[in-house]
């Protein structure tokens, strides 16, 4: 998480540096973006006890600007959830077959719906507030480097995931129509999206930070 938010630091102040001119703002924007992330699988007694599992994210993303500073986001983007926790194979006497990081993961196509708040001219900051929809693509658990421990989990898991999110980030125009961007986003899964039951009675809930770093086109008239 401290890498990410080292880089996210790093990205915006090259961006205050990089442009002294007035920002621009057109109607609607069309963006490809992509990035880094950490994402976490939590709401039982195994998965609250594992590690985050680093994984990339990229998609496109559609903005409607209703002024200068309030806006409409949406996209659609391709995540992999997850969590690694270290294991040990043993035989049974207890002899050490094997160890490695098990991976429990989960692809999604993810479409956030969000208000965005921005302000500044030269460089402008945001902020990002909504919920968001999953639709699971496929579900797996493995042991890296462990052969014969890959199993598809798709069919114990629901096939949507609803969520909020919330991102800050930065953008700065990089022509007469093209804007780059970067921003730090986090969401959080709020349903249960085992089909299974689990131990204690728990669920399985999604968490995921993403550092997307994105070019855009703007469109339509300047406001």
């Amino acid at each position: 998480m401290s890498k990410l938010l080292t880089l996210f630091a790093f990205c915006a102040s090259t961006f205050g540096f990089a442009q002294q001119v007035s920002a621009q703002t057109s109607r609607m924007e069309l963006a490809v973006q992509a990035g880094p992330g950490l994402s976490w699988l939590r709401g039982n007694t195994f998965l609250d006890g594992t590690d985050a599992q680093f994984n990339a994210a990229y998609g496109i993303g559609f903005q409607y600007n209703f002024n200068k500073g309030i806006g409409l986001r949406t996209g659609v983007s391709y995540q992999r959830k997850g969590s690694s926790a270290e294991i040990t194979l043993t035989d049974i006497n207890g002899s050490t077959l094997a160890k490695g990081a098990a991976l429990n993961t989960l692809e999604y196509l993810v479409v956030p719906v969000m208000v965005r708040a921005g302000f500044g001219q030269s460089v402008r900051f945001f902020a990002n507030v909504g919920p968001y929809a999953g639709y699971l693509l496929k579900g797996t658990s493995r042991i890296k480097d462990v052969e014969g421990f890959d199993d598809d989990t798709t069919e114990g898991l629901e096939q949507w995931d609803l969520g909020v999110c919330a991102g800050l980030g930065v953008d700065m125009n990089a022509g007469a129509r093209l804007q780059l961007s970067a921003e730090l986003r986090q969401e959080m899964g709020l349903v249960n999206v085992s089909k299974l039951p689990l131990v204690d009675d728990g669920s399985i809930l999604t968490r995921g930070t993403t550092l997307f770093l994105g070019i855009g086109y703007r469109l339509g008239k300047e406001l």
